[in-house]
C-alpha cells in the first residue's frame, strides 16, 4: 500500500514538470524563428546591396572606359587635336560605341579659350547608370632646363655654363633656368653655383648648388611607352611621352638615313629632316650637319620632328644614341642644309626637334651641338671639360648627368620653350562623379 502511494506521487511530480516545461519550449522555438526570419531578411538584403554595388562598379568602369577612349581619340590627333571626330564645328561629338566597352556612351566638347576638351562619359549595367566629367588638356612637358633622375654632379667651376637665350641666340638679362634632380636622387655642385641656375629638388637632395628650391616629389619624367595611352605618371608630372600609331619608319625622315631595326639607324649629313613622327629601333646616329626642312609642303606634324627610339620589336636591349660629332638643328635653314649664318639670324629651334628615347644605354651628346629637346630619363651623360662638353640649345632630361670640369656644359635655354613647346601629352586634369542627365548631341 505505502509503494502505491510512492508511485503515484512521482508520476504526478512528472507530470508537473512535463506541462510547465512546454511554453519554455515554445517560446524557444519563436525566438529561433524570429531570429531566422530576421537573418533571412539581412542576408537578402545584403545580397541585394552587394549585386546594386557590383552593378555600380560595373557601370564605373565603363564610363572610365569613355574617358580613356576620349583621351586615346584626341591624344592620336597629334597637331590638331581639336579635330576629334571631325565635326563640322569642332564643338563637341559623340561616340555611342566603344571597342571592349558596351553600354559607353561619352560626349567631347572643346574649348577653344582653354584648349580642353570636357568629357562627359556614362556607362550602364544592368540597368544601372553611372557618370563621370573629366577635363582633358595640355600639360607642358618641358619645365626644367637641365633634369637628372638619380643623379646631376657638377666637378669644378661650373659658373656661366648656363645662359637664357631668345630666337636669335642672344642673352636674356636676368633670365633664369632650372636644374632639377627627381626623387631620390641627389644635385652636388663642387664648385661655385652658376647664377643664371635655379637649383630644383622634386625629393631628392642638393649639397653646395644654390639657390635651390624643394618642391617634393611632384616631378619625375617616366621612360617612354611604346604604346599610347600611356600609363599614368605615379609623380603627377610631366605626362608621359607615347608613341603614336601613325609614325613613320625611320628612314623615311631625311635622305642619307641607313640601317635598320636591329643594328640602328645613321643619319649623315648634309641632309634635312622632315617634319613629322618616326620610330627608330636598335638606336640613332647622327653625324654632320643635320638642319630641319622648313620648306616642307603640306609641313606636317605643326613642324616638327619628332624622334622615339625604341629596342628591336621584341627585344629588351636598350638602344644607344650619339650625337658627338654631328651639328643639329643649329640654324633654321630653308631650302638648304648649309652652314654658316642662320636665315634671318634665326638659331633652330630647339622645340622643333624631339628625341624620346627609351632605356638604359649611353647618350653620346658631348662634342657635338644641337638645338632640341632630348628625353632619355633611364640613360646617364658623362661631360669631360674642353675634351667633350656639351653645346647644347633646348632641354636635355636624362638619368643622371656628370660634368667634370670647365666649360664642359654649355646649355642655351632657348625662351622659345616657354612659349611654343605646347604639343605635350594630353592628360586628365581633373576627374570627378557627374549627373547621368547630361545632354547627348
Amino acid at each position: 500500500m505505502r509503494l502505491n502511494v510512492i508511485v503515484k506521487s512521482r508520476r504526478a511530480a512528472l507530470g508537473g514538470r512535463q506541462d510547465g516545461s512546454l511554453p519554455v519550449v515554445m517560446a524557444i522555438v519563436f525566438v529561433v524563428a524570429l531570429l531566422s526570419t530576421a537573418m533571412i531578411t539581412r542576408v537578402i538584403g545584403d545580397i541585394d546591396n552587394v549585386n546594386l554595388e557590383t552593378k555600380i562598379e560595373a557601370a564605373r568602369a565603363i564610363a572610365q572606359s569613355g574617358v580613356s577612349d576620349a583621351l586615346f581619340q584626341i591624344d592620336q590627333q597629334g597637331a590638331s587635336p581639336s579635330t576629334f571626330c571631325n565635326q563640322a564645328s569642332n564643338a563637341q561629338c559623340t561616340l555611342n560605341s566603344v571597342p571592349g566597352a558596351s553600354g559607353a556612351v561619352y560626349t567631347a566638347r572643346w574649348s577653344s579659350s582653354n584648349n580642353a576638351y570636357t568629357v562627359y562619359s556614362k556607362g550602364t549595367s544592368r540597368g544601372v547608370s553611372y557618370a563621370v566629367q573629366a577635363t582633358i588638356s595640355r600639360t607642358p612637358i618641358i619645365t626644367n632646363g637641365v633634369y637628372g633622375g638619380a643623379f646631376v654632379t657638377f666637378n669644378g667651376n661650373s659658373t656661366t655654363s648656363l645662359t637664357v637665350t631668345d630666337a636669335y641666340g642672344n642673352p636674356v638679362p636676368g633670365a633664369t633656368a632650372g636644374i632639377a634632380v627627381g626623387p631620390g636622387g641627389t644635385l652636388t655642385c663642387h664648385g661655385p653655383s652658376d647664377p643664371n641656375a635655379t637649383y630644383i629638388n622634386y625629393g631628392g637632395s642638393v649639397s653646395g648648388c644654390t639657390p635651390y628650391q624643394n618642391k617634393g616629389a611632384t616631378y619625375s619624367p617616366q621612360q617612354p611607352s611604346q604604346t599610347c595611352p600611356p600609363p599614368i605618371n605615379p609623380y603627377g608630372a610631366p605626362p608621359t611621352p607615347c608613341l603614336p600609331s601613325n609614325a613613320a619608319a625611320c628612314t623615311t625622315m631625311a635622305t642619307g638615313v641607313s640601317g635598320n631595326d636591329n643594328s640602328g639607324y645613321t643619319v649623315t649629313g648634309t641632309t634635312k629632316l622632315e617634319p613629322g613622327v618616326y620610330v627608330c629601333r636598335g638606336g640613332l646616329t647622327m653625324t654632320g650637319t643635320v638642319n630641319l626642312d622648313y620648306a616642307q609642303s603640306p609641313l606636317q606634324n605643326n613642324g616638327r620632328v619628332t624622334i622615339y627610339v625604341f629596342p628591336p620589336v621584341g627585344s629588351s636591349t636598350s638602344p644607344n644614341i650619339d650625337l658627338s660629332s654631328a651639328t643639329v638643328n643649329q640654324c633654321q635653314t630653308i631650302g638648304s642644309a648649309s652652314t654658316g649664318v642662320c636665315k634671318g639670324g634665326l638659331v633652330g629651334d630647339p622645340s622643333d626637334l624631339l628625341i624620346y628615347a627609351w632605356g638604359s644605354g649611353t647618350a653620346s651628346l658631348g662634342g657635338g651641338t644641337a638645338d632640341a629637346i632630348f628625353w632619355g630619363p633611364g640613360m646617364s651623360l658623362t661631360m669631360n671639360g674642353n675634351s667633350s662638353p656639351l653645346n647644347w640649345t633646348g632641354s636635355i632630361i636624362l638619368g643622371g648627368i656628370t660634368a667634370n670640369g670647365h666649360p664642359s656644359f654649355n646649355l642655351n635655354f632657348d625662351q622659345r620653350l616657354q612659349t611654343e613647346f605646347d604639343q605635350a601629352n594630353w592628360q586628365i586634369s581633373n576627374y570627378l562623379q557627374t549627373s547621368t542627365t547630361f545632354s547627348i548631341p
